[in-house]
Formats: C-alpha cells, structure tokens, sequence
C-alpha cells in the first residue's frame, strides 16, 4: 500500500494521498495511521485524497459499517473534519458518507480539492 502523509501547519490539516487498491483492510491502515497524527498534532481536519486509489469494486457495501466502528475503537473523535477526493465509486462512497454522518461522524466526499479544503474552512 501506498500513501502519503503530510501536516499542514498553516490550515492545521493533515492531508493525505492515496495511491493503492483500495479495501478494508487498507481504509484501516490510513485511518489508524490518521488515528495517530490526530493525538500528535492535535489537528482536526483531514484531507485524503484517493483520486489516485483505485477502489474495489468486489467489497460489499456492508463495510461501511464495520469502518464507523473501527473509527469510533481507535477513537477518531466526532469533532474531527475527515474529507475525502475520489474519482469513482460515487454510490459506494456516498453510502459510506452517510452511514458515518448518522454514526455522529464529520465526514465528507468531494470531486476535487478545493471544495474540500473550503469545507474544512467552514
């Protein structure tokens, strides 16, 4: 899996890109790695970008729910603005979107960065 991982000082963001087949497993890693630079950098915006990512299309949509609970186990606050760029798979991650938003989380997809980084700003 590849990903990088940046902190923006300036916007207190952390941003990140992802450039991998995207599953479970790999949503886990980011997230715990997020999960970390959280706690380090008390930040509380995320930008990850997964234009790059190519998504899997064998998963099922089920998995949403397993990765809100994962979020909440390794204790990703409500609080915290979790964007996220993609390209494909608008149906999957919508529904993604909108099993965490009714799981308390602040979470967001957009098509390109600056409506995201302008959402944070809100």
């Amino acid at each position: 899996m590849n990903y990088d991982l940046e902190l923006d000082s300036k916007n207190q963001t952390i941003q990140l890109k992802g450039t991998c087949l995207l599953n479970q497993d790999v949503r886990k890693e980011i997230l715990l790695a997020l999960a970390s630079q959280l706690v380090i950098s008390n930040f509380s915006r995320v930008i990850i970008d997964l234009t790059e990512s190519i998504f899997d299309p064998g998963e099922p949509m089920a998995g949403a729910l397993e990765l809100t609970n994962f979020m909440r186990s390794i204790d990703i606050k409500p609080h915290v603005k979790l964007t996220f760029i993609y390209s494909e798979a608008e149906s999957h991650r919508k529904y993604f979107e909108n099993v965490a938003q009714l799981d308390g989380f602040n979470i967001q997809y957009f098509k390109s960065y600056n409506e995201a980084a302008a959402w944070l700003k809100q």
